[in-house]
């Protein structure tokens, strides 16, 4: 199983022991306010907990999704996630989501920069791409200062619990990573 680190960051696998570190900060309406899953309740963070763990366990391939814990602390604070295609171009997909309370220390520009670095090193993708609501200020920061390029908006590119939201697309090619944390 994969597990990152930086200089302030531990990006590892999940375990069935992080549903209360998750609750923590899941259930604040600030954290799920752009993403696509439904309202959070106290069920559903220990559900994708759970299917974290399950995917892991049954080694699901073209998936990573790590826990975001401040090193030495051992609480998880975020999760930061790629999903892979790996033909016909391999190119993945990145998502990410952090404790409100957290966001802007810039852990997730170290979270992100230190996964996208893994993912064209040692897994060898040629692209990461990414999509985020055009009104997620700190999600747009956070893509931009990993270096990627945003492309087009588009048009009710994301829907976040029956609301139809539009959403910048936003890519990075190996050839133009320069690792930033």
């Amino acid at each position: 199983m994969t597990t990152l680190s930086t200089h302030r960051l531990l990006l590892r696998p999940f375990e069935l022991s992080d549903v209360e570190d998750v609750k923590r900060y899941a259930l604040d309406p600030e954290f799920y306010r752009y993403l696509p899953v439904p309202e959070q309740t106290p069920e559903t963070v220990a559900a994708f907990v759970e299917d974290c763990v399950r995917e892991q366990a049954e080694g699901v391939e073209n998936r990573l999704i790590l826990a975001i814990e401040l090193s030495g602390q051992q609480r998880v604070v975020g999760t930061i996630r790629l999903d892979i295609q790996p033909t016909p171009l391999p190119i993945g997909s990145l998502g990410f989501s952090m404790d409100p309370a957290l966001q802007g220390n810039f852990y997730m520009v170290e979270a992100a920069s230190r996964l996208i670095d893994h993912a064209f090193k040692k897994l060898n993708l040629a692209r990461v791409w990414c999509t985020t609501d055009v009104e997620n200020a700190r999600g747009v920061r956070v893509l931009e200062q990993i270096g990627m390029t945003r492309g087009k908006k588009i048009a009710a590119g994301m829907t976040v619990r029956g609301e139809d939201r539009d959403v910048y697309h936003y890519t990075l090619d190996a050839a133009d990573f320069v690792k930033v944390a």
